[in-house]
């Protein structure tokens, strides 16, 4: 019973939106350009590496903190002050070491790709403020987040070449607050900022095992020491006593700026 009711709530409340804005139309709104993460474990990582076994000498990772992101919403005009718009986007990054030491060649390298689709409340309130009309907005999303890892040798020893791919599906939620210029009847543009929380653990993949060739493991994210070294990247199923779950923490702000084209 409650069910149906519920159903019949919404239904009823879907008309009242339809009916209720005669004047209701749709558009296509694009943003850019980029965004600011934590990634804590992983630029500690960073600045561990580069304080200590690269301290001195000519090579570096570089930290993933700005990053470009961009996203693509269809909207909907639900009333005159209030939008709703559903869409896609990208987060990316890559850190890479590349060490060259006469006939020796090794690389190390993370890249991050993480795909928001979104769903956003866009509210635009009567403030006479000119030709800015702000806009506050706030919504959820569902995150599907690959972190690809690499590594490479070429030299006077065994040549190799690895490389793994974890993924996870996540949950984030967004806000911001920003003001939206009319350039024409049904184009505008907006600058803001917007402030995310997305923080993912439980990785996992599968990826060759660097101890017998050509056999294949399942793997999960650690954090944590190897051999005495900083690790931050693929670990066994069974060395999962031994790190820290790694974790890729997209929460943080964006600069955003928006062109909105509405039909």
């Amino acid at each position: 019973m409650k069910r149906s009711t519920l159903l019949t709530g919404l239904v009823l409340l879907s008309m009242f939106v339809w009916l209720g804005n005669a004047n209701a139309g749709f558009g296509i709104r694009v943003t850019g350009p980029a965004t600011h993460v934590s990634l804590d474990q992983f630029n500690d990582y960073v600045d561990i590496v580069n304080s200590g076994e690269l301290a001195g000498s000519p090579y570096s990772m570089n930290n993933l903190d700005w990053m470009p992101e961009f996203s693509g919403e269809i909207m909907y005009n639900a009333f005159s002050m209030v939008d709703i718009g559903v869409g896609a986007g990208i987060i990316m990054g890559t850190s890479e070491l590349a060490i060259a030491a006469g006939l020796e060649n090794w690389t190390e390298k993370h890249k991050l790709r993480s795909y928001p689709f979104t769903a956003t409340g866009y509210f635009r309130p009567a403030w006479p403020l000119g030709p800015f009309k702000p806009i506050i907005y706030g919504g959820a999303g569902l995150y599907y987040t690959k972190w690809s890892f690499s590594m490479a040798y070429m030299g006077t020893g065994t040549d190799y070449s690895y490389e793994w791919e974890l993924t996870k599906w996540g949950f984030g939620l967004h806000g911001g607050a920003g003001f939206e210029i009319s350039i024409l009847p049904k184009l505008s543009v907006d600058i803001g900022v917007k402030a995310r929380w997305a923080n993912f653990k439980g990785f996992e993949g599968t990826g060759p095992n660097p101890e017998v060739q050509g056999e294949e493991i399942d793997v999960l994210l650690g954090s944590g020491m190897r051999d005495d070294s900083p690790w931050f990247g693929p670990i066994a199923v069974d060395e999962v006593d031994d790190f820290d779950e790694g974790e890729i923490d997209l929460t943080g702000y964006s600069i955003v700026l928006g062109i909105k084209v509405m039909f």
